[in-house]
């Protein structure tokens, strides 16, 4: 059955985000309140804590950032190189993921070596944490 936004097909009808939306317009006076407990918990933050938020900009999480780039050199410059070509030639990280097929908004990169130039692969979450254990 396909959901009313027509893009996605589920055995209910509704995809999440059309659910979502239909429950906040049926409930607004209890979205309203579920909404206003996170913006005082997490503020402008997007779902992290002011706590977290301010030891990112503390001089020892600035320090601590700062170690786990010079410890982990290669893999830093691999992921900065892999973003800047995304952002240069205009690049989505929107795709299917290579492993299970699954289409997602934002694939996660897979860097099986962090030599230069070496190939860069497309997977969802789930399946990038499993090559990672493995």
């Amino acid at each position: 059955m396909n959901c009313v936004c027509g893009k996605k097909i589920f055995c209910k009808g509704l995809c999440r985000n059309c659910y979502q939306r239909n429950w906040k317009k049926e409930n607004k006076v209890k979205w309203e309140k579920i909404h206003k407990k996170a913006m005082e918990k997490y503020g402008e933050s997007g779902g992290k804590s002011k706590t977290q938020t301010k030891y990112k900009k503390s001089s020892k999480g600035l320090r601590k950032a700062k170690e786990g780039r010079e410890k982990n050199t290669k893999e830093y410059e691999a992921r900065n190189e892999t973003n800047q070509l995304f952002i240069k030639l205009g690049m989505s990280r929107e795709g299917y993921c290579l492993r299970c097929g699954k289409h997602c908004k934002r694939l996660q990169n897979h860097h099986i070596s962090y030599k230069p130039n070496i190939a860069v692969f497309g997977f969802c979450a789930k399946c990038h944490k499993k090559i990672e254990r493995s």
